[in-house]
């Protein structure tokens, strides 16, 4: 057979295209947690320097009584547990908190009445808390004064508060008539106030931490709480949010006023009950027990929407925590005993290295019955790192019309056969790299050779 080749050299030119990535507010997984430490989770905390997380759960441990496991955030593994005393103290934890410079974490047993102190250092329980002045009864929320001077633990059996010397023992407790079934504690930035949910009725009752009293509860001439649960104060410490169990919706209020200002009502409420808010204080997350979380735009007080959950690992969502840095959030999923991890911003852009001197050229293959057009694609191997592992060329700046791909480890040349006589194509070359990140593409146009 008779072959006949002509080839015509032509121009390039480049042009720069956004990489494509997951985006805000998705779900990347859960937690690695192959030992299966994690039974009947219930809540969460980051330590202040961001490196490692705490788990409280309701079930494991010393005989089935609870345990606190522990995870690596930059691994997203759990890693161990809590090492509890001879004598296990962990009994049914539900709440945990921990020091402003890091080294003391608190766990509220609900039913074995107690609060153990754990040693983030050596990651073991050195005791319990003496409360002789205040007994616990019930112990379900905590919250530490920002100074790291002073504890707060609500107890739901007995419709109090106690409050303890971090470090040191109960100093005493407080009650109120408003107190009906104390859940979560928020205490204000500047420390001089403490927030308190009562879960049992519809009301927030507000504690003065000066004078260790009730001094009323907020303001709500609409009527808007019910059922409240998760509760805080933005970081600079003007506005409040607490979680409606009982009506579907979130009140923010004012802390100057003490008073509610208006809700935040949203078809993608599903019983709304634990809280977190960014390091910045523009976004709030809402778990929804009915299964996902909301995401709340604190400067509008809109839903902007639902986290993304690709993989549906949310199963009655109960406590959430934000890293310092505002990267990530860990959801506790007591429904199914997993941790999902949501990435919070879109990860930067990995910069995959560019092919280097992209050229096309046409060439016209003449047989005895039939013309092969044919459009050639060639370039030099990238140069930097991450090094690619292969090469993809598409006819579309969406990169979605694949001609082919070529392994770095094949000549570095592309065919693309039967085109049209004399038309106009534009091809893009990118490098890919073994995680699947793409480089920005390379352009090409090439006009194909007459027939």
């Amino acid at each position: 057979m008779q072959q006949h080749i002509i080839l015509r050299s032509l121009f390039y030119v480049l042009i720069a295209c956004n990489m494509v990535s997951h985006g805000a507010n998705t779900v990347i997984g859960t937690l690695s947690d192959p030992s299966h430490m994690l039974a009947e989770p219930t809540a969460i905390v980051i330590s202040p320097d961001g490196l490692t997380g705490y788990i409280a759960n309701g079930l494991g441990g010393t005989g089935g009584a609870g345990s606190v496991s522990i995870f690596n955030v930059a691994t997203q593994a759990v890693t161990g547990t809590v090492t509890d005393l001879n004598i296990p103290t962990f009994n049914n934890p539900q709440s945990l908190a921990i020091t402003p410079d890091g080294t003391t974490l608190y766990v509220t047993n609900n039913t074995g009445n107690s609060v153990s102190i754990v040693d983030t250092a050596t990651k073991m329980v050195t005791g319990t808390i003496n409360d002789v002045a205040g007994p616990f009864n019930g112990p379900f929320g905590i919250a530490l004064t920002p100074n790291g001077s002073l504890g707060y633990v609500s107890n739901l059996n007995d419709n109090s508060i106690s409050y303890f010397s971090v470090g040191g023992a109960v100093i005493g407790k407080i009650t109120d008539p408003s107190l009906n079934g104390p859940n979560s504690i928020a205490i204000t930035p500047n420390g001089t106030t403490a927030y308190i949910s009562n879960a049992n009725g519809t009301t927030v009752s507000i504690l003065d931490t000066s004078s260790q009293t009730i001094s009323g509860t907020l303001t709500d001439s609409g009527s808007t709480i019910n059922g409240p649960n998760g509760i805080l104060v933005t970081p600079d410490g003007s506005i409040g949010y607490v979680a409606n169990t009982g009506n579907n919706s979130v009140s923010y209020f004012s802390t100057t006023s003490q008073s509610v200002i208006n809700t935040v009502s949203n078809g993608t409420f599903n019983a709304p009950f634990a809280l977190a808010i960014t390091p910045d204080g523009t976004t709030l997350y809402v778990t929804n027990i009915g299964d996902g979380v909301s995401i709340v735009d604190t400067a509008t007080n809109a839903v902007t929407g639902p986290v993304r959950d690709p993989g549906n690992t949310f199963q009655g969502p109960v406590a959430i925590a934000i890293t310092p840095d505002g990267r990530f959030a860990y959801v506790v999923n007591e429904g199914n005993n997993t941790v999902s991890i949501i990435a919070l911003t879109a990860p930067p852009p990995i910069n995959v290295p560019v092919p280097q001197n992209v050229r096309a050229s046409a060439r016209r293959n003449i047989f005895l019955t039939q013309t092969d057009l044919i459009n050639v694609i060639t370039w030099q191997p990238a140069v930097g790192t991450p090094s690619p592992v292969s090469y993809a060329i598409y006819r579309d700046a969406a990169l979605t019309n694949l001609v082919g791909t070529v392994s770095t480890t094949d000549p570095l040349l592309l065919l693309d056969h039967n085109r049209q006589p004399t038309t106009t194509y534009t091809y893009y070359v990118v490098s890919v790299d073994s995680s699947g990140n793409s480089s920005t593409p390379v352009v090409v146009v090439v006009v194909s050779a007459s027939a």
